[in-house]
C-alpha cells in the first residue's frame, strides 16, 4: 500500500502500470471530501474534537475518499448548537443539513456525528471535483494512518485514496509518539530508512506546495531546404546528432510498497442471566434458571468467532443436579445503528450433567450439544451495551432420575430454549 500527498493529496495506492490504469482508477473514485471540526472546540474539548476528526478522516479514507480540510468536492462542517450540532454539506451550491442531539453519552454522539456524515456525503456519489491541484504521494510505514491524516490535512495537504495521481513521495514512520519522514530510494522504496529522517511538520510546507510547472518545449519550424543526395541516401544516412534526445526515458524503478498493518481483531464479553424451557418437566417447573458467560472475537468485516457456557442450576427433594453447556463456533456480527447491532453465531460441544443426592455425588455424563444463539446488543457506551440473547440448543440425550420405587423424579427434555439478559463488554462498537 501507498499513500500519496497532493496539495496536497495523499494517496495510498499500488504503483500502477500504467498511467491509462490509474487514470480510470480515479475516474471512478468517489469524491474528495473536506472536514472542518474546528467549531466544536467552542462547545467541547480540544481531546474529543481530535478524537471525532481522527475517525471521520480514517472512515472516509477507508471508504475511497480523498480527505483535506477544505475546497474539495464536498465540504462538511460540524457546527455547534444549543444541546445539538449540525452537520452542514455542501456540493455545487446545494446545502443539506442533519441534526444531532448532544445530550447522550460522548462516544455514542461521537458515533452519530460519523454516521450522520458518512450518510450526507453518500447523497452526492457524483459530486464533481474542484479544480485540479497539485498532488503529492506520501507511504505510510508500519503505522496507524489516523494520527498522520490529521497531520497532513491541517499541514494544507489533501490524502487521496489508492489510484489516485501523485507528483511528491514520501515515507512515515513514528518514533516514540512522533511522526517522521524520509524519501524512499529508487529501488527499496520505504524498506530502507537513511541516517537522517525530518520531522513531518518540517516537511510539510514543501508537500503542500504546488510542483513547478514545466513548460513544453517550443516547436522548431519545418525545413524548407531541398534535400541532398547524401541526405536521401538509404544506405548512407546523415546521423542525427539529436536524435538520442528524443529516444524515450527508462521507466523508473518500481518501488517496493511500504507494508500497512491492517486492523486487528476486536473482543466482545458478556455476562446475563435468564431462563431455560427443556419440555418435559418432572417435576412441573416449567423453567430452569440459567447464566450466560459469552466470548465473541470479530474481524472489521464482521467475521469472527464466539464462545458461551451456560451454567443452569436444577433438582427435586434431595437431588441436585447442576449442567453446564459449553459450545463454539462461527459468528457473524451485523451493526444496525451505530448503537444497535446483531451477533449470531452457530456452536457445538458438550453439555456437562452432575447429579448428587443427599449431597453424595451420584452421576456425572457428558452429552454432545448444539446451539445457536443471537445476540441483540444496544451500546450505552463505547465499551459497555446491554444485550438480550435468545439461545435455540439441542443434547442429544433425554435426561431422568428415578427414585428407590422407580418413579421419576427429575425429568429433561432434548431441546431447549433460552431468554437472557445482560451486560457486554469490550469492542462494543466498531
Amino acid at each position: 500500500m501507498r499513500w500519496s500527498v497532493r496539495r496536497g493529496r495523499v494517496a495510498v495506492s499500488c504503483v500502477s502500470s500504467s498511467i491509462l490504469i490509474g487514470l480510470a482508477v480515479s475516474l471512478a473514485a468517489p469524491p474528495s471530501v473536506g472536514v472542518d471540526t474546528r467549531p466544536l472546540a467552542q462547545v467541547l474539548g480540544q481531546a474529543e474534537v481530535e478524537r471525532i476528526e481522527n475517525e471521520l478522516l480514517t472512515r472516509l479514507y477507508e471508504r475511497g475518499h480523498a480527505v483535506t480540510q477544505a475546497n474539495a468536492a464536498i465540504d462538511v462542517a460540524l457546527l455547534p448548537g444549543r444541546d445539538k450540532v449540525l452537520v452542514v454539506a455542501r456540493h455545487d451550491g446545494d446545502t443539506t443539513v442533519s441534526e444531532i442531539d448532544t445530550t447522550g453519552p460522548h462516544s455514542i454522539v461521537q458515533l452519530e456525528l460519523v454516521h450522520h456524515v458518512l450518510e450526507l456525503v453518500d447523497r452526492f456519489p457524483d459530486a464533481r471535483e474542484p479544480e485540479a491541484q497539485p498532488r503529492a504521494r506520501v507511504a505510510l510505514a508500519g503505522m496507524n494512518p489516523a494520527g498522520a491524516l490529521r497531520s497532513l490535512v491541517h499541514g494544507g495537504v489533501m490524502v487521496a485514496p489508492p489510484g489516485h495521481p501523485s507528483d511528491h513521495e514520501v515515507c512515515i514512520v513514528e518514533r516514540g509518539g512522533r511522526l517522521l519522514a524520509f524519501h524512499p530510494g529508487a529501488e527499496l522504496g520505504c524498506g530502507v530508512e537513511p541516517p537522517e529522517l525530518r520531522t513531518l511538520g518540517a516537511l510539510l510546507p514543501e508537500l503542500a506546495a504546488p510542483p513547478p510547472k514545466v513548460e513544453p518545449p517550443a516547436e522548431e519550424p519545418a525545413s524548407t531546404a531541398v534535400p541532398t543526395p547524401r541526405q536521401t541516401s538509404a544506405t548512407h544516412p546523415t546521423p542525427d546528432p539529436d536524435a538520442a534526445s528524443t529516444l524515450p526515458p527508462e521507466a523508473p524503478a518500481k518501488p517496493v510498497a511500504a507494508k500497512v498493518e491492517p486492523k486487528a481483531w476486536r473482543y466482545t464479553s458478556g455476562l446475563a442471566v435468564g431462563a431455560l424451557f427443556r419440555g418435559a418437566y418432572v417435576p412441573a417447573s416449567g423453567f430452569d434458571g440459567t447464566a450466560e458467560l459469552m466470548l465473541a472475537f470479530h474481524h472489521p468485516t464482521g467475521v469472527g468467532l464466539a464462545a458461551s457456557a451456560n451454567i443452569t442450576p436444577s433438582g427435586a427433594t434431595e437431588l441436585r443436579i447442576l449442567e453446564v453447556e459449553a459450545s463454539a463456533g462461527p459468528a457473524f456480527r451485523r451493526p444496525f445503528t451505530p448503537r444497535v447491532l446483531l451477533l449470531a453465531s452457530a456452536q457445538v460441544g458438550a453439555l456437562f450433567h452432575h447429579a448428587w443426592y443427599g449431597g453424595e455425588p451420584m452421576v456425572r455424563r457428558v452429552d454432545f450439544d448444539a446451539a445457536v444463539p443471537i445476540r441483540l446488543l444496544i451500546a450505552l457506551r463505547e465499551h459497555l451495551a446491554v444485550y438480550v440473547s435468545l439461545i435455540a440448543g439441542f443434547a442429544h440425550r433425554h435426561r431422568r432420575h428415578w427414585d428407590a420405587a422407580d418413579e421419576v423424579v427429575w425429568e429433561r427434555g432434548r431441546f431447549r430454549v433460552g431468554l437472557s439478559i445482560g451486560l457486554a463488554f469490550g469492542g462494543v462498537v466498531q
